[in-house]
Formats: structure tokens, sequence, C-alpha cells
């Protein structure tokens, strides 16, 4: 949510009026926050803004996220597929990355990469479960490295893709 350019700008409109008291203020975040799953994060932010520290949301979210993926051994996994993936398939790679990290559950976070040509990439062990910037580890079941390897393999520097 932190990372929406669009929510960023509506907040600041929200955090930045001087002519809204900071319970105000609070209440125009939860309404910009919506839909919440949680009826603890009302509760929160109206705290934070009585003890006039809104400002603090956004790091407070971001340790608490963090806290959690870490107590509740949850891995984030990042599959890029030629095509989407099922849900059975996307199933299957959950209890497969549960087994093999020893996670209790895996956030897994799909994307397509038609440049693939087929099969997919996994990648995981994040340093940020949030931002998923750079893996520490990962394995490439495409086509297109699949085919480069071949060529490679023939003495031959060839770039697939489509």
């Amino acid at each position: 949510l932190f990372k929406d350019a669009g929510f960023l700008n509506e907040l600041q409109f929200i955090v930045n009026n001087p002519s809204l008291s900071l319970i105000n203020k609070a209440a125009g975040m939860v309404e910009l926050m919506q839909p919440l799953e949680s009826s603890v994060l009302p509760k929160f932010v109206t705290f934070l803004a009585k003890k006039k520290r809104l400002q603090a949301l956004q790091p407070v979210v971001e340790e608490y996220m963090s806290t959690l993926y870490e107590t509740q051994n949850i891995m984030p996994v990042r599959v890029k597929s030629a095509q989407p993936l099922t849900e059975e398939q996307k199933e299957a790679i959950k209890e497969k990355m549960k087994a093999k990290l020893g996670a209790s559950d895996i956030k897994l976070v799909c994307q397509i990469e038609p440049t693939l040509i087929a099969g997919l990439t996994v990648e995981y062990g994040f340093v940020d479960p949030e931002q998923l910037g750079t893996p520490t580890s990962g394995e490439d079941m495409s086509m297109k490295t699949y085919l480069e390897r071949a060529a490679l393999n023939q003495g031959v520097v060839a770039t697939a893709g489509i």
C-alpha cells in the first residue's frame, strides 16, 4: 500500500492538511486504506494520532511485517512464468517450496514473463520479504535458458526470446 503513488499522494493530502485535527487525520488515513481485513489497524492508527506519531505508521508497519514473516516462518517466493499459472500449479509450487525451505507457509508472488518462452523461474531467499528486491537463491527452468545453454554447448552464443 505504501508503494502505491496514488495512495501516497492522497495520504500526503490528509496528513498535511492543517485544518484537520490529529484524530480526523487518523480517520482520513483509515478511510483511505479501506477495505481492511483488520479491526485492530484503525484503532492503532488512532492511537498513533493521539500520541502524535502518525509519521511512524509506515516504518511500524514495515517492521511488523518483517517480524511477522520471521516469527511465523513465512518465506516469500517469486515465480516468473511464460503463461499464467493455474491454482493447482500454484499450490504444487507452494508445497514443494515449503518442503525445500522448511517454511510453515509460502507467500507466492506470480509474475508473467513472456520472454521465457515456456517454463518458469523460481526466486527465493529475499533479504526484505516485502520488497522482493534481490533473491539469494533461485532456479531457472525456462525454455529460454534451456535453448541458450544448448546453443552454448554447440559453441554458439545465442539469445532466445520471442
